[in-house]
């Protein structure tokens, strides 16, 4: 099917955390990503293993404003009102909408809809956009890992499946402090938000030089 990308993309966005095993620093990371405490909007590339679409390179972007978040793939568009835990869905190739809890607790901070067996906090890292809290969660489908800024924007994001494939590497290309405030609501799904700068393949050339 052709969301597959976005479920694994949405792994990478998602809510709330219930955990048999619960790491106090990981989880205070975690509730962070549903209560952001300020807007922004990060554009990221992803590197995933599709089982519709083989390898696939792409950009993802993600928005926040106040309550209200939205994500973005080339063939997927969402809103959600992570206050309200309301959100709707858009196949950008088919029209169809979808509408509903689990749309939002996908879409707000890291995801609610999956049952997680145990979370860790792996440290303090110094990445591109300054520090991040790297927190890990087990399920029974993998392990995922999450880079989560002070403001509680996922800044990268790994995905392992639990025969060790990797779906999914998640890296942003650019953070921004705001995030307009026309692009949450149902009307704005019909255009996309992400400026063209943003869907470019990032040139790392120059980094690897350095």
């Amino acid at each position: 099917m052709r969301f597959a990308l976005l479920l694994i993309l949405l792994m990478f966005a998602g809510g709330c955390l219930q955990a048999s095993t619960v790491d106090e620093k990981a989880q205070a990371a975690v509730n962070r990503s549903r209560n952001p405490t300020a807007d922004y909007s990060v554009f990221t590339w992803n590197e995933a293993n599709t089982p519709d679409r083989g390898r696939v390179s792409e950009w993802s972007a993600e928005f926040h404003r106040g309550q209200l978040h939205r994500v973005e793939t080339p063939l997927n568009r969402i809103i959600a009102d992570c206050g309200k835990q309301i959100g709707t869905w858009l196949d950008v190739t088919t029209g169809k909408r979808v509408a509903g809890v689990r749309v939002a607790k996908a879409a707000c901070g890291v995801n609610a809809n999956a049952s997680v067996s145990a979370t860790r906090f792996l440290g303090e890292q110094r990445g591109r956009f300054g520090l991040v809290d790297r927190v890990e969660l087990t399920d029974a489908d993998g392990i995922r890992t999450y880079d989560i800024d002070d403001a509680g924007a996922i800044v990268a994001a790994t995905i392992t499946g639990a025969d060790g494939t990797l779906h999914l590497k998640a890296d942003a290309t650019a953070r921004l402090p705001r995030a307009d405030e026309d692009i949450f609501s149902e009307g704005s799904l019909e255009r996309s938000a992400v400026p063209n700068q943003y869907r470019l393949k990032p040139d790392t050339s120059v980094e690897k030089a350095q």
